[in-house]
């Protein structure tokens, strides 16, 4: 098992979005998803794009314009949710949200304590935090059901499990997993099972 029995876990909500990374590499901003690059688009754009929007709020810029200037590689990462994106829209309907989830520097990801200090002093929102303890199948369980900490009565899509303190595993590398919601997957499925015969 990569997370120990009693070992302090940090909790935090699994949003139904698409996951976005933005960069400064050198003092480029780049921004993609999983492993892919997207294009910069046309300025008026910008704030539009599912995977450039974040570049356009304040809080998100300010936070990579301060980092810039003490690293030579900033990647925050986060999710762009809203009924432009997914099904789950959060009470973003016609619009998108941001909710960023790890920041990593220079070739490491950032100890989570010091990345919400980060985005809570440049006012860059964050995924949800929904606890904190030591592990147990049950605490990961029991947190992830239930409805979603965010606007929107929908049901919550699970959680993302870090350990407090940020370590790696040398079989599998970084220490993190999902753990989704056994009432939205079953929901999915019957979702997904609920066709009709044309």
């Amino acid at each position: 098992m990569v997370i120990q029995p009693e070992e302090e876990i940090i909790l935090t909500e699994k949003i139904h979005g698409t996951n976005v990374r933005l960069g400064l590499i050198e003092g480029v901003m780049l921004a993609g998803s999983h492993g892919l690059q997207r294009k910069r688009p046309a300025p008026e754009a910008l704030a539009t794009h599912t995977y450039w929007f974040p570049s356009t709020l304040e809080s998100v810029a300010t936070l990579l314009d301060t980092l810039r200037a003490r690293h030579r590689q900033v990647i925050l990462f986060g999710e762009v949710y809203g009924s432009r994106v997914q099904k789950l829209d959060y009470g973003q309907k016609g619009t998108m949200g941001f909710a960023a989830f790890d920041l990593f520097t220079d070739g490491k990801y950032v100890a989570y304590d010091v990345f919400q200090d980060l985005c809570t002093t440049h006012g860059v929102p964050t995924v949800p935090e929904l606890g904190r303890g030591l592990y147990s199948l049950e605490f990961v369980q029991s947190s992830s059901r239930g409805r979603t900490t965010l606007p929107g009565q929908h049901i919550r899509e699970g959680v993302v499990v870090r350990p407090a303190r940020e370590r790696t595993d040398a079989r599998l590398g970084r220490v993190i997993f999902k753990y989704i919601n056994d009432d939205y997957l079953l929901n999915a499925k019957l979702a997904e099972a609920d066709t009709t015969d044309v």
